[in-house]
């Protein structure tokens, strides 16, 4: 779980915690909403909750990494400006930022590209060729 005073909370077990815990949304809800089955979703904030746990009884902190995880859509950030864009993957139209007219773009989505949860290379996150 924790490697010298830190938790990592891999993104699937972040989202889950989020749709279930702040969301509220069941566990069948939430299941659905991140494409996995509802066994899987269960063994996810399970092991999610035991995560945050542990780094809250004994004080470590809390890191949020990649995971083997797909995403629908990202979200651009313009270097110039900071200006954030939701994007939808596929649409190649988007060249310049819409606020600030520089062609500064960059994913932030692309941060978790090959950084798959048990270090596989190109097996999820922006870019590895199961977007949708």
């Amino acid at each position: 779980m924790g490697v010298e005073g830190k938790i990592i909370l891999h993104l699937d077990e972040y989202e889950a915690v989020r749709l279930s815990d702040y969301l509220r949304l069941s566990h069948s809800e939430a299941a659905e909403r991140m494409g996995v089955s509802r066994s899987t979703f269960t063994r996810l904030i399970g092991g999610a909750h035991r995560k945050i746990g542990e780094a809250i009884t004994l004080g470590k902190e809390i890191f949020i990494r990649g995971g083997n995880v797909r995403f629908q859509r990202d979200i651009l950030r313009c270097r110039a400006c900071g200006n954030t864009i939701p994007f939808v993957f596929g649409d190649s139209s988007l060249k310049d930022c819409p606020q600030c007219g520089r062609g500064r773009l960059h994913s932030i989505g692309r941060q978790f590209q090959r950084r798959g949860r048990y270090g596989n290379k190109g097996k999820g996150g922006f870019g590895a060729g199961n977007e949708e």
